[in-house]
């Protein structure tokens, strides 16, 4: 099993939200990216890391994506 550290949860913006790449859990993800897009503009991340929990379709105000760093296995 894997620990991770929780950097970022990012919530769905608005209607329209559309990933710039395909993501999935430890994807690798980098700060400043911008990530998705959606019809107010995009969404950039404050922290690099790995991605868990990708929900493209996650209701507005949601998370999203989680932007971990792994801590180690247990």
């Amino acid at each position: 099993m894997h620990v991770v550290e929780i950097l970022e949860v990012v919530a769905s913006p608005g209607p329209g939200l559309k990933f710039a790449r395909p993501l999935a859990n430890f994807s690798e993800v980098r700060a400043g990216e911008a990530i998705a897009t959606w019809e107010g503009g995009e969404v950039r991340l404050e922290h690099g890391g790995i991605a868990f929990q990708v929900r493209e379709h996650a209701p507005d105000g949601q998370p999203c994506l989680l932007v971990a760093r792994e801590r180690g296995t247990a």
